[in-house]
């Protein structure tokens, strides 16, 4: 009677002896465990791919959650993770960027509502009534810089419907004196609820230098015209000019006139507002 020998030669294989005839086999089972095996070491895990722990994943990815991912300061640049850029780097997207921040005209940068405190965007206080949420017209606080270690100052603000002005001049009554020194109009004066001047509002000038009776211009407009203003040769209009002003000693308007209007009559009552364009 013929005989089978069977000898285990490994852990994964066997040899079979039968009529002389040698055979290998090895279970579906057991092959497809060493196949996987073989891919996993050979391969690792790109980007958003399902993974068991961080040695599966790729380029600097690191498994969270069972999902293969940059940490939260890295982003994928399509090979490795890489570092989020910081305030002022240039970019082409704002996911290049640092978290709060975005790519503004290609510079990782804070938003408009925000500004760069040194660490982080942080958010800005109120610079002027357009800033203001409320749609009540009355006195408010701001911060001219729009930042917490900025001068803050009381201004008054005129909300008309999507449109909020911030008064920097108030004329009514003649109760308030306008004929003062460069200093006083840099600091401001008044009542911001009455006849005042908002010492802010000597930014505004359209590239005019402002003069006061203390730094008058080469004309003398400021002491001719008694008032403080962007005067040139001297003036087209006058508005911080004397109250019910005519004509002086040396022939020369003094009163709040708007030559384009009213030419050289002295207006009973003015008011200047600035908003943000």
């Amino acid at each position: 009677m013929d005989t089978t020998e069977v000898t285990t030669m490994t852990t994964t294989e066997r040899t079979v002896t039968d009529n002389n005839n040698i055979l290998t086999t090895q279970s579906s089972a057991e092959s497809q465990s060493t196949s996987m095996t073989t891919l996993r070491a050979d391969k690792k895990l790109t980007i958003n791919s399902t993974c068991e722990n961080t040695n599966e994943c790729s380029g600097k990815l690191l498994c969270i959650d069972g999902i293969c991912q940059c940490c939260k300061q890295f982003v994928w640049n399509g090979t490795i993770c890489v570092k989020k850029k910081e305030m002022g780097k240039t970019c082409t997207d704002s996911v290049e960027c640092q978290d709060d921040l975005n790519c503004i005209n290609s510079r990782c940068s804070c938003n408009r509502s925000t500004y760069w405190n040194g660490i982080r965007c942080a958010r800005k206080l109120p610079s002027e009534c357009e800033d203001i949420s409320s749609d009540k017209d009355g006195v408010y606080l701001v911060y001219p810089k729009g930042k917490i270690t900025s001068r803050k100052i009381f201004v008054y603000c005129i909300m008309s419907g999507n449109k909020k002005w911030t008064v920097i001049q108030k004329r009514t009554d003649g109760s308030m004196d306008f004929y003062r020194t460069w200093s006083e109009y840099s600091n401001g004066f008044g009542r911001v609820d009455k006849d005042h001047w908002l010492g802010d509002g000597m930014d505004y000038h359209n590239s005019k230098s402002f003069y006061t009776k203390d730094r008058d211009n080469k004309n003398g407009c400021a002491v001719n015209r008694h008032g403080g203003w962007w005067y040139d040769n001297c003036y087209l209009a006058n508005l911080n000019g004397r109250y019910n002003g005519t004509i002086n000693e040396s022939g020369k308007y003094t009163g709040l006139v708007w030559c384009k209007w009213k030419r050289d009559y002295s207006l009973k009552a003015t008011l200047m507002m600035i908003r943000r364009k």
